[in-house]
């Protein structure tokens, strides 16, 4: 288990020392979306909630082990799954700030430096390809601590990102030329070949 944490941590850090050499615009990007005034107004919220739980998902996994509230035990089978989920994150999250230099942390169309739709790689398959890495590495977090009931708090965050990309989409359909084209050719929006 320690060896599977030090392989994220150390996939983190590399994400962090690679962004900026490979797109410092990005690097910035992200680092200032938030406060930029083109995000737009629910976006903010809706983040911030986001961290708020997903913060405290290792924490309620700590106090679930501590005092047994979770009913069982995930199976040998569930773990293995989850660690490959959350390998799947670091590919899916690494590959999608490779191919697209328009990855911002926030909804905004980002007009200063020219965004266009990207179609290859990931984007190729679904529509917010980041989004499903998200979604993998959330649910992997409560699986590899095991906790059912931290696993509740992720499925929140899982709500909350399914809730967030079909905003995003309404928002590059009618702001983001040839976006309302790209998604008549991706049509899965996270998942390829069901959604």
């Amino acid at each position: 288990m320690l060896h599977c944490r030090l392989r994220v941590l150390r996939a983190s850090i590399m994400h962090l020392v690679w962004l900026p050499h490979r797109h410092p615009d990005l690097f910035r990007e992200r680092l200032h979306s938030l406060a930029d005034p083109s995000t737009v107004w629910w976006d903010r919220p809706l983040v911030a909630v986001f961290f708020f739980l997903a913060t405290f998902i290792p924490l309620v996994a700590a106090v679930d082990l501590a005092h047994h509230w979770s009913p069982f035990s995930f199976p040998t089978v569930a773990r293995a799954a989850a660690m490959l989920g959350g390998a799947a994150f670091q590919v899916l999250a690494i590959w999608t700030l490779h191919i697209n230099a328009f990855a911002s942390s926030c909804v905004r169309i980002q007009r200063e430096r020219g965004q266009t739709v990207i179609i290859n790689g990931p984007y190729a398959h679904v529509r917010h390809p980041f989004y499903l890495g998200m979604i993998l590495g959330t649910l992997s977090v409560p699986v590899l601590l095991d906790s059912v009931v931290a696993l509740c708090y992720s499925v929140l965050c899982v709500g909350l990102l399914v809730w967030r990309t079909a905003l995003e989409d309404e928002v590059l359909k009618r702001d983001l030329q040839g976006y309302r084209a790209y998604t008549t050719r991706v049509v899965f929006r996270l998942v390829p070949w069901v959604w």
